[in-house]
């Protein structure tokens, strides 16, 4: 009986958290416009950082799993994606800080 591996929970919880990365902010902005919301949505903006640690933590720990399994455990590429996810989106975010920042610094009160 030939059995097919099964899809690391890691790896799944790895693309799900890169997945809250992008919904957070849209999200955000769409609660912040209404005015409803704001603490609300100041938290999901915040998921656009813990979001892309989450995925590349979660990444690493799943290809390391699945790396050890001997074929028992699947779902490399959804790991893989999630790490390459959340490696992109840091750097998008540390590139966007040093932008404010140095909007901030320049402007003219």
């Amino acid at each position: 009986m030939d059995r097919s591996p099964r899809t690391s929970r890691l790896a799944t919880a790895a693309l799900a958290a890169a997945g809250v990365t992008v919904i957070g902010p849209l999200l955000g902005e769409v609660l912040a416009n209404t005015g409803l919301v704001p603490p609300l949505a100041v938290f999901l903006v915040g998921l656009v950082v813990v979001g892309p640690m989450l995925a590349v933590i979660l990444g690493v720990l799943a290809l390391q799993e699945i790396r050890r399994s001997s074929g028992e455990v699947a779902g490399r590429g959804m790991a893989l994606a999630a790490v390459i996810f959340g490696v992109l989106a840091l750097a998008a975010v540390s590139v966007l800080v040093v932008l404010f920042a140095v909007a901030l610094h320049n402007f003219q009160f």
